[in-house]
């Protein structure tokens, strides 16, 4: 199967997404996820984005999803 993790439309850069790891116990698939900005002093370009990320996983009845988010991540 295919776990997607997206964070829907954005309108500047800056945003990010990432799947760290898959975890499989049993029926059930823990998706840890992590979604990172920059901070509010940064400079970002003014565009629409769509973060997403994919992995393929062996299939699982049940899906949880565990999401950390990063806000105010330094200027790169």
């Amino acid at each position: 199967m295919v776990v997607l993790a997206a964070a829907g439309m954005i309108g500047s850069e800056g945003h990010w997404i990432d799947i760290d790891s898959v975890w499989i116990s049993g029926d059930t698939a823990t998706v840890s996820v992590r979604e990172e900005m920059i901070g509010d002093a940064c400079p970002a370009g003014q565009v629409i984005i769509f973060p997403a990320a994919a992995v393929r996983v062996p299939a699982a009845a049940v899906v949880r999803f565990r999401e950390t988010l990063l806000a105010g991540e330094p200027c790169f």
